[in-house]
């Protein structure tokens, strides 16, 4: 499958809504793919692609993600489930995942993304994989995400706009929590709370 990165904003969404740290949580898998290479990786403070950072060389971090690619898919994050079917339930919603830092490895990446979206009930139309400032400005009602920066940049963005802050971001070891909704499951409700006053 060819996968197309999108630098620019696309079209209008109700919700935009990230993969990594929000409906799933693949550090778990990532750590435990670590240790059957001898790396015992902390539990992170920092967002997933920074983990190349606690890895020996580039080298070991690029086979931990093949290694990573070749397994199972990981599983929904607490509160996950409720957060699918209230986008699949929206309707006008866009699943953004972000490449991975590994250039050769994209296409693999994205495949095994949109595999595990499509096993979910998410149409591979409702899936984009591009990069968090192209999210960031994406025109949209609502976003979900759990990098701090990106959440930040979105309200920046919706500001100039005219319209007031609407990034929900998910309480995670490396934010700072003032933005923060305590997980998927909450972020489910301030999503029923926004498309109630946005409607």
């Amino acid at each position: 499958m060819t996968c197309q990165v999108f630098k620019e904003p696309c079209n209008e969404y109700t919700v935009v809504c990230d993969v990594d740290g929000v409906l799933c949580d693949f550090i778990p898998a990532i750590r435990e793919v670590a240790r059957g290479m001898g790396l015992d990786l902390p539990e992170p403070t920092v967002l997933a692609p920074d983990l190349r950072k606690l890895c020996g060389s580039p080298m070991e971090w690029q086979t931990l993600v093949e290694r990573l690619l070749s397994g199972p898919h990981p599983e929904l994050s607490a509160g996950g489930d409720a957060l699918r079917k209230a986008l699949q339930a929206n309707g006008n919603y866009l699943i953004a995942t972000a490449p991975i830092n590994i250039p050769e490895l994209n296409g693999r990446w994205y495949d095994f993304r949109l595999r595990w979206l499509e096993d979910l009930g998410f149409p591979a139309e409702r899936v984009q994989y591009m990069t968090p400032h192209a999210k960031a400005a994406l025109n949209g009602g609502i976003l979900i995400e759990d990098s701090e920066p990106t959440v930040k940049l979105w309200n920046e963005t919706q500001r100039k706009r005219g319209n007031g802050p609407s990034g929900l971001l998910i309480a995670r070891p490396w934010n700072t929590g003032k933005l923060t909704v305590s997980g998927a499951a909450r972020a489910v409700e301030m999503f029923s709370v926004f498309s109630a006053g946005r409607q």
